[in-house]
């Protein structure tokens, strides 16, 4: 059901949708570059594709045997930290308003700094690595990618923001209060959906 919808999206945003022989990862018709060839980010395939009758045929022409191989893979550890560091300061928020310590809350704003900050270096590595790695190349996942990773930055930096100006934002019972959680909360599925294009790029889908 899932998968059906991301689907319906993807054929929408960047057109019909077709798999690589090799591995089976899916690409669209916005990864086709001039020629009508496009190369697997997963396997490195070198796809001829033929659009014919309605049907995309796909030929497999040459494979992309040297890639950059990075020694330090920076960006998947990076960007592990936010999935993990982002729940936390969820978690402890909620211990604060069950038992009132402040410090709980507390602890709950020095993870979001530590979430918030490691989602910079990801996003850094991320860009190195589609320069480096995949050449630039216009994938739809990793356009994905970079959309969802600056909403996550975007509102991750706001809150971070709101709550250094207003270190009272959570403690006062207001409306702003839960105005910001639920940015907060925001992160954790944006988070998500990043690790798994993330996890599709390196294990195909």
């Amino acid at each position: 059901m899932i998968t059906k919808i991301i689907d319906n999206i993807r054929k929408r945003l960047y057109g019909r949708i077709f798999v690589c022989p090799v591995c089976h990862f899916k690409m669209t018709q916005a990864d086709i570059e001039k020629g009508g060839f496009v190369v697997c980010p997963v396997c490195g395939a070198v796809l001829q594709v033929v659009d014919s009758a309605g049907f995309i045929f796909t030929v497999v022409v040459d494979m992309e045997t040297y890639r950059h191989q990075l020694r330090m893979r920076l960006h998947p550890v990076s960007a592990s930290f936010p999935l993990s560091l982002i729940p936390a300061s969820i978690l402890l928020t909620i211990v604060y308003l069950l038992t009132g310590n402040p410090l709980f809350e507390q602890g709950a704003y020095y993870s979001l700094i530590g979430g918030v900050g490691a989602s910079f270096v990801g996003f850094g590595s991320g860009l190195y690595d589609w320069f480096r790695r995949f050449s630039r190349r216009r994938y739809f996942i990793i356009r994905s990618k970079i959309c969802l990773s600056i909403v996550f930055l975007l509102i991750g930096v706001g809150c971070l923001v709101w709550r250094t100006l207003n270190p009272s934002v959570v403690m006062d019972s207001h409306l702003y209060r839960w105005i910001y959680i639920l940015g907060v909360l925001l992160l954790v599925p944006i988070g998500i959906t990043l690790g798994h294009l993330g996890g599709n790029m390196v294990y195909g889908e």
